[in-house]
């Protein structure tokens, strides 16, 4: 079947699915569409895959069996599925613990870039309750990329900043929405950088959560 065929039957069945859940059928009248669905959104062809996940999720919205099929793969499926769920699960009005649990599980996932993946997520959530599970993961790694990526977004999620040390070019601050700036010549004390920071970067919703509310 080419493409364009697929993602038209892609189209058909997802509308099927959401009329048969929206008037009340029942979860077995539709499971090889369902299947079908998910197939699609696990296709390594990344035009079908990523409509198809858009679908998904859409489906996820309407009905909770698809919602949790979906943590079920998440605890159990293959890294390039949960890949997939973790990069499409935050992108529409899903329940809050839904998608908390997908996090949760990606970050604690032994797939690395499901793991990086789930605690970058946790971070651009604001989801500050994760950051213990993020540090006790970069404390056991012994993967270097692990380590790094999961530390910084530790500190974003506890500090809401981290700062690089770099004695040629001078250290720099990084805050958790990718803003940075170089700090002040001379300034090597550390309550004095964080009331800088606080000071400068007051407007930001992360400084204003840790610190001001």
């Amino acid at each position: 079947m080419e493409p364009n065929e697929i993602l038209q039957l892609l189209n058909e069945k997802a509308s099927k699915v959401r009329s048969a859940m929206t008037d009340g059928n029942t979860y077995d009248e539709i499971n090889g569409d369902i299947d079908f669905i998910f197939q699609c959104a696990f296709d390594k062809r990344i035009r079908i895959g990523e409509y198809g996940a858009i679908r998904l999720f859409d489906l996820a919205e309407v009905t909770n069996d698809i919602r949790e099929r979906i943590i079920q793969i998440m605890e159990t499926g293959n890294a390039h599925q949960k890949f997939t769920l973790i990069c499409q699960a935050v992108t529409l009005n899903l329940p809050g613990d839904f998608v908390r649990k997908i996090v949760f599980l990606a970050i604690r996932d032994k797939s690395k870039k499901v793991k990086i993946k789930g605690a970058e997520i946790a971070n651009s959530l604001n989801l500050y309750e994760f950051a213990t599970a993020i540090k006790e993961e970069y404390e056991k790694a012994n993967d270097k990329e692990i380590k790094e990526d999961l530390s910084n977004c530790f500190l974003y999620l506890t500090k809401g900043y981290r700062i690089e040390f770099n004695p040629e070019h001078g250290n720099r601050i990084y805050t958790a929405d990718h803003s940075s700036m170089k700090v002040p010549n001379g300034m090597t004390n550390a309550d004095e950088i964080n009331k800088f920071v606080l000071t400068k970067y007051a407007y930001m919703r992360r400084i204003q959560d840790l610190y001001f509310s």
